[in-house]
């Protein structure tokens, strides 16, 4: 059996009354083997519904690809950081976070 090589970001859904395991979200599987990661991946559910996917070994190790997408899939943030295989500098896991508070008020341009 040939299998293709795809990464992705998945939410499973257990009912431990029947001990079943059911799939209800992925995300990453239609980017196909250019967003292949075989060690470093991490994904985190926002508060917006959104998800966070850390694809961090791609292409060997020389990519490290970050994206955003809401609950349809759509795309709303997508990074990739060029890492140093040769110092090991990969994004092991990628977090939302905010760069202001949320009572942070910009000054008015003069």
């Amino acid at each position: 059996m040939i299998r293709s090589r795809a990464s992705q970001g998945a939410e499973y859904e257990i009912n431990t009354k029947t001990k079943s395991i059911k799939q209800v979200w992925s995300y990453g599987k239609q980017l196909g083997k250019a967003n292949f990661t075989n060690v470093i991946g991490y994904s985190q559910r926002l508060a917006n519904g959104n998800t966070l996917i850390d694809f961090g070994y791609k292409d060997n190790g020389n990519q490290s690809n970050i994206i955003e997408v809401d609950p349809s899939g759509q795309q709303v943030f997508n990074l990739t950081t060029y890492n140093s295989a040769k110092n090991k500098t990969y994004v092991y896991r990628a977090y939302r976070m905010k760069f202001y508070p949320d009572n942070y008020v910009f000054d008015a341009l003069k």
